[in-house]
Parts: structure tokens; sequence; C-alpha cells
């Protein structure tokens, strides 16, 4: 009895900390002068761990925005990529929830 509710008490742990480490993410991006060009393209973003490139989400560019949203991203770099748009660099670590402007690369905004 006892090691049946230890192994109920341990697959409940392990649950639940696989539930916590998960970190959902919105991510805005606003095409602005390229928007017209990416409208009805697809766009992508990607991730850099070591060599290799993944794709963690792909959206349909509407009305010159992008919104990417899941349920997990883990910290890392990562770019977002739009027809013939240049590419956009960000890094994840804290904030999973951000707006960006492609015509002011200093204009960012998260919480």
């Amino acid at each position: 009895m006892n090691r049946c509710i230890s192994a109920i008490l341990l697959c409940f742990c392990m649950i639940s900390f696989c539930f916590a480490q998960q970190k959902p993410y919105r991510i805005t991006i606003k095409w602005n002068n390229e928007g017209s060009s990416c409208d009805g393209k697809m766009a992508y973003l990607t991730g850099f761990h070591g060599d290799e490139v993944q794709v963690y989400d792909s959206v349909v560019v509407r009305k010159g925005t992008s919104v990417f949203k899941g349920k997990n991203l883990p910290d890392g770099l990562y770019q977002v990529k739009a027809g013939n748009a240049n590419p956009i660099h960000l890094v994840i670590s804290e904030s999973r929830k951000l707006t960006y402007w492609n015509d002011a690369p200093a204009h960012i905004e998260g919480s």
C-alpha cells in the first residue's frame, strides 16, 4: 500500500514539475514599412540551439502584423522572418510577452 501511494505521489510531482517548466509566450511583430509586401505570407519564429535551427512557430502575416503565441518557448536567441523583409533577431530570457516594430529597432515593449 505504501509503495502504491509513493508511486502516485512521485507521478504527481513529476507531472507538476513538467507543467511548472512551461513558459507561455506572445510575440507580436509589426512589420510597418514592409508589412504590405508581407501580407498573406508566412512568418517563421526560429530558434538557434548550437548548430541547429529549429522552427518554433509560424503564422500568416495579416495587416502587417504577426502574432506568435504558444505554451512553451525556452530561453534563447530567436529570429523572425517573413517574405523579403529583413529578419528580426530577439533574445528571449525573462519576458515572453513583447511587441516589436521593425522600423524602429530600439522600440520593444515587454512585460
